[in-house]
């Protein structure tokens, strides 16, 4: 089990930063069909030696044995806040965003509905092994120092032989490889692209690239000099955020209290802030910059509470705080209109 830990927490780092490095989509496709493969051949097997779906059956209840999905308690104390994290996250994503611009307009549909399919039936298997493990006739228990998150290896560990377990680390991984992959280039493509500030000249000469006219010899030569610094700029990137990464992952396991969960949402009322501008550019002409800047600066009055609830363990304050962020930025949004109206032309 310790072995498999230390995987877990090493390989994906290594792998990823080569992947990012090397930018092969190839790389992608491999992690993908890893994951829906061993998935496939793991997950029945586990349910087959546990005693089958009347095994899963007995663990939906989950470790509280609370099976009714409509338990207005549920939905208040974890529902609105996941929800609006997901959504916000869904939105802002800039990932999702790459992936739209890449996409051909007329495949833009059925590639995110596919894509979502195939993507569904990993965390709809991944829940059957929590089901499973939440069965206590089972005796499955986490080892001292591990948090819930991992409770997937503790089941397979115990019910399959070293090998299996070892196949299904390889499948997170992949799936820990592939996210790691695309943040990473999010990231750096947003440092390297629209952070980086590019000289009139440079910017004209990505216009005319962008409307296919001729270049100058000149202007050729501005232009690979640009194409060698983006690179290099990315992959500055890509380390700070691996830096960066592995600091709050440091802090996440010697912080008291502070687990996975909690980190999932905190990043989820940092979500909240940006999700009200990012649909209002979209669908609003009268949008300021003024506003945007009041939401982000008055939101954060609810990221404070919305940390502090959850370091208390306050579910009341997490809850409203959450809901708080997305009302403040909207009214700040609205209260300071733009005079002039915003035209694409």
């Amino acid at each position: 089990m310790n072995i498999v830990m230390v995987l877990l927490g090493i390989i994906p780092l290594i792998y990823t930063l080569l992947a990012g490095l090397r930018g092969s989509m190839i790389t992608d496709f491999v992690q993908m069909a890893m994951i829906l493969i061993i998935g496939i051949v793991v997950i029945p097997w586990v349910v087959s030696v546990a005693g089958g779906f009347e095994a899963v059956s007995k663990g939906m209840g989950g470790i509280a044995n609370n099976r009714n999905i409509f338990d207005p308690k549920i939905a208040y104390s974890f529902g609105i806040v996941t929800s609006i994290g997901l959504i916000a996250g869904s939105i802002n994503d800039q990932q999702y965003w790459q992936r739209s611009f890449a996409i051909d307009k007329n495949n833009l549909k059925k590639a995110f509905f596919w894509g979502g399919i195939l993507f569904g039936i990993v965390p709809i298997g991944m829940s059957i092994l929590g089901f499973l493990a939440a069965n206590s006739d089972l005796g499955i228990k986490m080892p001292e120092g591990v948090q819930l998150p991992m409770i997937g290896i503790a089941l397979v560990s115990k019910l399959l032989p070293a090998w299996a377990t070892l196949l299904f680390a390889i499948m997170l991984l992949s799936g820990l490889s592939s996210t790691l992959d695309s943040g990473l280039c999010a990231g750096a493509s947003l440092w390297a692209i629209d952070t980086m500030k590019t000289s009139e000249k440079e910017k004209e000469i990505l216009r005319k690239e962008k409307l296919g006219l001729s270049l100058s010899d000149e202007e050729d030569k501005v232009k690979t000099d640009l194409d060698k610094k983006t690179p290099r700029r990315a992959r500055q990137a890509m380390f700070v955020l691996v830096v960066v990464g592995i600091l709050v992952a440091v802090a996440v396991e010697n912080i008291p209290g502070f687990g996975l969960d909690k980190l999932w949402w905190v990043f989820n009322g940092i979500a909240s802030m940006t999700v009200v501008p990012t649909i209002l550019s979209l669908y609003w002409d009268r949008q300021s910059i003024k506003g945007v800047l009041l939401g982000f600066l008055f939101s954060f009055i609810g990221i404070i509470f919305f940390i502090a609830g959850n370091a208390l363990g306050n579910n009341d304050m997490v809850i409203w705080s959450g809901i708080g962020i997305i009302c403040i930025s909207l009214i700040m949004n609205f209260a300071f209109p733009s005079k002039e109206r915003f035209v694409i032309k």
